[in-house]
């Protein structure tokens, strides 16, 4: 008898599904466990810092998925990033504003000219430099688009790579990471790594893990790099970088094992193929459900002083109803977003058609 995981590889074998799972999982690693840390209860220390791994992990999928996928001409590829990523973007970007215009001039007391003038101040209808108030998790979006057009230069990069100059290339970007900490080059590095997803690389995993750890010995010995790795996340530098690259490439093995172990589970399967299907859209619309769980958190903790215990506890309970809340919201803001979107086109058509006719 096949089970789920093979039934699907039968029924498609132009996909992955190994792919998607670990899509899936490591999206509620970060939208159910990272920004559990960091948004809602507060867990946030050096030590919970270097379970940061999660964007680099983000970007060799994205680098994997890439590799699997057909060929296509240059703009229609953009295009299709575009309305993947930049469409549902500013869909959000309107419930934002609507949702602040009745929190801020309804219950807040501002006043509409109050409200334009911050939204105009804050800039965040612009995805390359705004901010979406609480939802400062998408600082991430703009990288990914730049990363995503990079893809097909990477493409002919890879083509004709050898061993040597793989070496020599994988040597300038530290160099040049070491001296100009960026987010386009670090992840830029991990998404060109996925695309040897079902190559071999020309690049030994032992040299990475070597050199990692030199690099990170440096980093400590020189006293120049904090800690504290969400300091070193913003902008990436060096240590992160090396500090990244070692957990992925010792623990990829275990790491892959535990997701299709996770898939195997009756319970968990379906929130694991939700968040691969959907995982863009939860991660866009999560930050609604930070918002009111952080506060029923912070009422829950001051009310009854939990101990250690209780704070795990407390923290368990907190990934569970980010987990349901997600997935609930993802479903919703789904349908919505593919209506509006298919709306839109068939507006654009029409138009289309109408101006040729005329």
């Amino acid at each position: 008898m096949t089970d789920t995981r093979q039934e699907k590889e039968c029924s498609s074998h132009s996909r992955d599904v190994d792919l998607d799972i670990y899509r899936g999982c490591i999206m509620i690693y970060i939208t159910c466990f990272i920004h559990n840390i960091y948004g809602v209860t507060n867990a946030y220390s050096v030590v919970t810092s270097y379970f940061l791994i999660e964007m680099p992990l983000i970007f060799f999928i994205a680098g994997a998925a890439h590799s699997l996928a057909r060929p296509r001409p240059y703009l229609q590829y953009l295009w299709g990033r575009i309305k993947r990523i930049v469409f549902p973007y500013y869909i959000l970007v309107g419930f934002v504003t609507l949702y602040h215009l009745i929190v801020d001039c309804g219950v807040g007391g501002e006043t509409p000219a109050d409200f334009l003038s911050s939204f105009l101040q804050n800039g965040y209808y612009n995805i390359f430099t705004g901010r979406l108030y609480e939802f400062n998790a998408l600082w991430f979006v703009p990288i990914y688009l730049v990363v995503a057009a990079l893809f097909p230069v990477m493409d002919v990069v890879k083509q004709y790579l050898r061993p040597a100059y793989a070496y020599l290339l994988l040597g300038c970007a530290i160099v040049a990471m070491a001296f100009f900490p960026n987010e386009v080059l670090c992840y830029s590095i991990f998404a060109f790594a996925g695309l040897y997803y079902r190559k071999q690389s020309p690049v030994n995993r032992w040299v990475i893990v070597a050199i990692s750890l030199l690099m990170i010995v440096y980093c400590v010995g020189s006293h120049r790099y904090a800690m504290d790795m969400q300091v070193n996340k913003f902008p990436p530098n060096l240590y992160f970088l090396a500090y990244t690259a070692l957990v992925l490439v010792i623990l990829a093995k275990p790491l892959a094992w535990i997701c299709r172990r996770l898939y195997q589970s009756a319970i968990l399967r379906p929130f694991i193929d939700l968040y691969a299907r959907s995982g863009f859209t939860i991660y866009l619309y999560h930050g609604f459900n930070i918002i009111w769980l952080q506060e029923l958190f912070h009422y829950i903790a001051i009310t009854t002083r939990p101990t250690v215990i209780g704070y795990v506890a407390l923290f368990a309970l907190a990934s569970l109803a980010l987990l349901l809340s997600n997935a609930i919201l993802g479903i919703i803001m789904q349908y919505v977003e593919t209506r509006i979107i298919r709306c839109g086109e068939n507006m654009w058509h029409k138009g289309i058609t109408r101006w040729i006719k005329h």
